[in-house]
């Protein structure tokens, strides 16, 4: 079986705290968003996709906000979308009727002025993460028979849960997905065990006893429940 570049990605990523695929998930939506600042700014395609999409979605525009030294490209993109809304509002504006016929159609004019201000193209940002996500969920989901693959998964903390579901909904062979439950079964049997015992010694019976590696299961159990921070983005 041929092996692509998230394969590698993916092994090499397993050891890291946390879902393999949210990490190489947020890697990939940070250079892509490194290189629209870099490269892209100037290019008519960007500026027809930040104009119909009014910009990033919450998440991205967020993280684009951390490239303080591409402060010019930010402040260029967001120019052409305060353009583009402008040039919507003025299109979408009474004009001259009178004042009864603009009090009678205030609420129709505000509604259609809200839906013609609303975005008509999705975050790119969020459409490379959906593409990349379906490759890595794919890779996964395809080479549970392969021994180097398994052993870098069995390393693992596993996936989040919103990947299992994912992953399992790509699984055709039942004997693969017998493997990757079982190995991803284990990861949950072991954060319980840790939530378990950080609750016992939460208990001030037990104060005195100093915590171990089940000090921070309650953050691992946030990322393994519900994945890392912005991937799962309302626009996705």
């Amino acid at each position: 079986m041929s092996t692509s570049p998230q394969y590698y990605d993916l092994i090499e990523t397993f050891h890291e705290t946390g879902c393999a695929i949210c990490h190489l998930l947020q890697r990939d939506a940070t250079r892509f968003i490194d290189s629209l600042l870099y490269e892209y700014v100037t290019k008519l395609q960007t500026n027809d996709t930040f104009r119909s999409g009014r910009g990033l979605c919450n998440t991205h525009s967020w993280q684009m906000a951390e490239f303080t030294g591409r402060a010019l490209g930010i402040a260029m993109l967001s120019n052409m979308v305060v353009d583009e809304i402008q040039k919507v509002t003025a299109k979408s504006s009474p004009g001259q009727s009178s004042g009864l016929a603009r009090l009678l159609n205030k609420q129709q004019t505000s509604s259609s002025l809200a839906d013609a201000l609303e975005s008509t193209e999705a975050c790119p940002v969020c459409d490379l993460v959906s593409r990349a996500e379906q490759h890595y969920v794919e890779v996964i989901a395809t080479h549970l028979d392969d021994s180097r693959f398994i052993d870098a998964f069995q390393d693992s903390g596993g996936l989040c849960l919103p990947h299992v579901r994912q992953t399992l909904r790509q699984i055709t062979d039942p004997a693969q997905s017998e493997t990757f439950m079982k190995i991803q079964g284990e990861k949950w049997a072991t954060l319980q065990a840790e939530l378990k015992e950080f609750i016992r010694k939460y208990d001030i019976n037990n104060a005195r006893e100093a915590m171990g590696a089940e000090g921070d299961s309650w953050r691992r159990a946030i990322r393994y429940l519900a994945g890392e921070d912005d991937i799962f983005g309302l626009r996705r």
